[in-house]
């Protein structure tokens, strides 16, 4: 029959005596794997008397000791009752983190939703044509606008020519939008 779990614990430990070592030992026999782990605990007490002196104290014996004595003759004591006012902020402490993480997400979403209706676009229309900056002396530019205002030439007169193996590549527009190629000349380079 098996020990209970007290004996069995104290048998373990190489705590028992007399007719009861007897019995767990006969019982113990047809199982194994108590009889190591028993052989184990021998051997880590072995190793851990080489370690700690048999007459050190563990400091303040008395004073666990006695606080885990009152624990157990104390019967166990409620929590006494919070104020509603500590109970709300208690409250608020535990959501406060969800509450704003919410909140910023309801502001992020709110904010890709609901967007200002574009402004609207004035065309102003110039009278004379723009007046164009070249830093570069004896280079004339002459801008030309053609009908209906559906392009625009920049003449540039007086740059010296491109060499060949310059590759400029021909840009492409959106629709209504503008675009330029260049057209080169030894006299005139036209955008």
């Amino acid at each position: 029959m098996k020990p209970g779990d007290e004996i069995l614990a104290l048998w373990l430990e190489g705590e028992l005596d007399g007719p009861q070592q007897a019995e767990v030992d006969a019982w113990a026999a047809a199982h194994p794997e108590l009889l190591a782990e028993r052989e184990a605990i021998s051997l880590w007490k072995v190793d851990l008397r080489g370690v700690i002196a048999a007459d050190q104290q563990p400091p303040f014996p008395d004073f666990f000791n006695s606080r885990i004595e009152q624990a157990l003759r104390q019967p166990a004591q409620t929590q006494p009752r919070q104020n509603p006012a500590s109970q709300i902020r208690s409250w608020w402490r535990n959501l406060a983190v969800p509450a704003l993480a919410a909140g910023m997400a309801l502001c992020f979403w709110l904010g890709t939703e609901f967007r200002p209706a574009p402004a609207a676009v004035t065309v102003v229309a110039l009278k004379e044509p723009p007046a164009v900056y070249t830093p570069l002396s004896g280079v004339t530019v002459e801008v030309v606008s053609t009908a209906g205002n559906d392009g625009t030439v920049i003449v540039l007169e007086g740059l010296a020519a491109m060499p060949d193996s310059l590759e400029v590549p021909e840009t492409s527009g959106i629709p209504g939008e503008s675009s330029f190629k260049l057209v080169t000349n030894p006299d005139t380079v036209t955008f």
